[in-house]
């Protein structure tokens, strides 16, 4: 049977702005307390006491981790951002012929266009130029499952000390999420992380990548 302490720390580590706010001692723990216990349905007053001491003691343990908010926001000041419209994103079944995506691929770097695929175990994305639908569309067919036009591309640029930071991404979808922008598509090559967005979020969204 969980105990009270595991299921306070569940809770917690299950809603990531809670944590966060631990980490800083930005908290009334009596009112988190509460909330939990309603949360989780707990009415005994010594049930919900053992709540209060259970988030206490997990907020001490948060705030003696290392923060690496800091790291990561000097590591994105150092770095830079690109930027590319009229991208689509493609949804495409997997039952499709390698080399007529290859063929794709070849066409659109040889123009210096946008290309990127990524393989899930039933269906391949496909973020490319939106030039390329008509081709896409003549290849592939009923293949197709979705595709989404006018979308901007954003490419964040950091050092290689990227791969010894944690919370790099989670920084960046946070940062965004909390402004109401949805990632259409996320994905990385080492030092490069790429966002695909909407076009209406452009705006809004270099604003808060500004780290400069």
């Amino acid at each position: 049977m969980i105990t009270t302490a595991q299921l306070t720390k569940d809770y917690i580590s299950q809603h990531p702005g809670i944590k966060e706010c631990l980490k800083k001692g930005l908290i009334n723990y009596s009112a988190l307390a509460r909330m939990i216990s309603e949360k989780k349905g707990i009415q005994n007053k010594s049930s919900i006491a053992a709540v209060l001491v259970a988030a206490t003691r997990y907020g001490e343990e948060l705030r003696k981790e290392k923060n690496y908010e800091k790291d990561v926001i000097e590591l994105l000041k150092s770095g830079g951002i690109e930027a590319k419209n009229r991208i689509a994103v493609v949804i495409i079944e997997k039952n499709i012929l390698p080399e007529s995506m290859m063929d794709i691929e070849k066409e659109a770097k040889k123009k210096g266009n946008v290309f990127n695929a990524i393989e899930g175990s039933l269906t391949i994305t496909v973020i490319i130029s939106q030039s390329f639908i008509p081709e896409l569309k003549k290849k592939f067919g009923n293949s197709i499952i979705k595709s989404t036009e006018n979308l901007i591309e954003i490419i964040i640029k950091t050092g290689e000390k990227i791969e010894k930071i944690p919370g790099v991404v989670s920084y960046l979808t946070s940062l965004l999420a909390e402004n109401n922008i949805n990632i259409i598509e996320i994905m990385s090559c080492w030092t490069d992380t790429i966002i695909i967005i909407e076009e209406k979020d452009f705006s809004k969204s270099v604003e808060l990548l500004r780290f400069g």
